[in-house]
């Protein structure tokens, strides 16, 4: 590495190899066993986790903030002059999944790519002089897209923002955002405003409630005492509180708490649902209720 800015508060497992000409991995990056990553740059961000048995093979490598590679992704395949694989904030890349970014390819934050899927820029063996296909062509894939596990994008294809793609589809031509799309090949079977169905406020409230009831356990089996009690606009499981919105009153002794609506004021570390976005101490009480809440699709941005 002719430059390497590796933060001390890194986490690189043993056996981990890193061959770039410039390297940045920020504070709170973890690589684990057997991942390898090679390219001219690498540029790894805050929290981003890569592992075990990832493989990175790419002329130019961004991986956003709190970004997720699961076990045995690969991103590899022809170098071309604009090879690069860009990945944003909050981006989960699961198990087995195989990015080829011969030509751009670029993920927005948010965004899932589940397992055993595989995004291709570049669809080429037999002869272009017998007239067999070939082509390279870069993906774009938009801000809070999920792809479901087996799913195929080929060259050339853009996935606009908030679109879902059914499990086992083939993306083989582009998809406006706000679309659930779903076939062989995928084919868009709803629009926004009709897709997603947003719930209306007092529902998104009792959703809000069944999700922080869960929690109660996931917190108990982590070792957390946990005393659960509701009133008017608020749910309290002792260090962890759910308000209605920032106005309602926290109960006592509440360290994270969560708004529906609104930022809290009050609790060492707040969460605001609907803005997605987080604030105050990041203690390990925080980081497991953050990790809870996104299996529901609650992911946040740290301000």
């Amino acid at each position: 590495m002719s430059s390497a800015g590796i933060s001390p508060q890194a986490e690189i497992a043993p056996g981990v190899v890193i061959e770039a000409d410039e390297v940045t991995i920020a504070a709170g990056v973890k690589l684990l066993p057997g991942t390898v990553l090679r390219g001219k740059s690498i540029r790894i961000d805050r929290r981003a986790e890569l592992g075990p048995d990832v493989r990175i093979d790419c002329r130019e490598v961004v991986i956003g903030e709190e970004t997720m590679l699961r076990a045995r992704v690969t991103a590899a395949g022809l170098a071309l002059p604009d090879s690069r694989l860009e990945l944003g904030r909050r981006v989960r890349v699961f198990q087995d999944t195989f990015l080829n970014p011969s030509k751009p390819l670029v993920v927005g934050d948010e965004s899932g790519l589940g397992g055993r899927s595989l995004i291709f820029t570049h669809a080429a063996w037999q002869s272009i002089l017998e007239g067999y296909p070939v082509e390279f062509a870069p993906i774009t894939i938009g801000r809070n897209v999920w792809l479901p596990w087996q799913v195929f994008v080929l060259p050339g294809v853009e996935i606009g923002d908030d679109v879902t793609v059914a499990a086992g589809s083939v993306v083989s031509r582009s998809i406006p955002g706000g679309s659930l799309a779903a076939g062989y090949p995928a084919r868009v079977l709803k629009r926004a405003p009709d897709y997603p169905p947003t719930p209306p406020p007092e529902e998104q409230w009792e959703i809000a409630r069944r999700v922080f009831r869960d929690l109660a356990w996931f917190l108990t089996e982590r070792g957390e005492t946990v005393t659960a009690s509701e009133g008017d606009g608020w749910l309290s499981l002792g260090r962890v509180a759910l308000v209605r919105d920032a106005a309602v009153a926290v109960p006592a002794g509440a360290e994270v708490v969560a708004a529906l609506h609104g930022r809290p004021a009050s609790g060492d570390t707040w969460l605001a649902l609907l803005d997605r976005e987080r604030g105050g101490e990041e203690t390990a009480l925080a980081e497991a209720v953050a990790e809870f809440v996104s299996r529901f699709g609650l992911r946040f941005q740290r301000v």
